[in-house]
């Protein structure tokens, strides 16, 4: 962007960008999933997480190119527009943390991966169901998560933690955790938040600061969030659409590139791509990834 308010070809440009992206995201999982018909490992999880992330994206590109009109005025739903690219934020960076993450082996992503599973069967364990279901769902439901925690237990990097770490995994379902937060002496501490999540990503600072912080407004219908619905002008919409696109596009971008990166399908895809599509990828790789 050349100054403060982006022309509108700034904008069509990204917007084409991001159903390129979108295609080549779709192709991608579509690839890596034919390949891994009937493999059960827990690791081909990963695609069912980046199909969820695909399927906001095709909401979000609704929402850019399907205008809204009312008295022949442009409606931008800005609020539903930050609101899922939120969601995508949390969606990308959960993908990341349990399947990607370069800063720990692979014994580690396996038990965040099972604990993030544990942590959905206690939860569906505390929905509330009609007594008609209730006894055949519970009883399900605690041998799902008996048959979970019994292959915690198992993987060699749980049964070298201490004790008190393997209470702490367990009774607290805790799939936020690094090997260093488990050091830490302090049980409020060894679980992680969805903010250093994000950032462990290796997203630059102050992208996500300003980015998320700003998404974060609507998702919370803050004051500023319902000004922002009811009385800018067109300049100011130009602004928030052209970040909307712009994170929209790296958030893709980037799941792309990982996708590509651990599948060896995904990476030989990566390499037949047309080199226009390649650019797209790592010039928002190189812009907004920390090297």
């Amino acid at each position: 962007m050349t100054n403060l308010f982006p022309k509108e070809n700034e904008i069509v440009t990204l917007k084409n960008e991001y159903k390129i992206l979108l295609k080549t995201l779709f192709s991608t999982i579509n690839i890596i999933e034919e390949k891994n018909t009937d493999d059960n490992r827990w690791f081909v999880f990963s695609e069912k997480v980046a199909r969820k992330f695909l399927n906001q994206a095709h909401s979000i590109d609704l929402l850019f190119s399907n205008g809204i009109f009312i008295n022949e005025e442009r409606l931008i739903d800005f609020s539903s527009l930050f609101s899922l690219l939120r969601n995508q934020f949390e969606n990308y960076a959960v993908f990341y943390h349990l399947f990607v993450d370069r800063k720990c082996e692979m014994e580690e992503k396996i038990l965040r991966f099972r604990l993030w599973e544990l942590d959905a069967i206690k939860s569906r364990q505390n929905y509330k169901r009609d007594n008609e279901f209730k006894v055949d769902r519970d009883l399900q439901l605690e041998k799902e998560k008996l048959e979970c925690i019994e292959i915690i237990k198992i993987i060699p990097l749980y049964k070298n933690l201490t004790e008190r770490n393997q209470n702490y995994l367990i009774n607290s379902a805790c799939w936020k955790f690094t090997s260093e937060s488990l050091q830490n002496k302090d049980s409020n501490k060894k679980k992680i938040s969805i903010n250093q999540i994000i950032m462990n990503t290796g997203i630059k600072e102050d992208t996500f600061k300003d980015w998320y912080s700003y998404s974060s407004t609507h998702i919370h219908t803050s004051y500023w969030s319902v000004i922002q619905n009811n009385s800018l002008t067109d300049r100011e919409k130009a602004v928030a659409e052209y970040l909307a696109v712009t994170q929209a596009n790296l958030l893709t971008a980037f799941l792309i590139n990982d996708l590509h990166k651990i599948y060896k399908v995904g990476n030989e895809g990566f390499a037949g791509l047309p080199q226009s599509v390649q650019n797209i990828v790592q010039e928002y790789h190189t812009q907004f990834k920390n090297t």
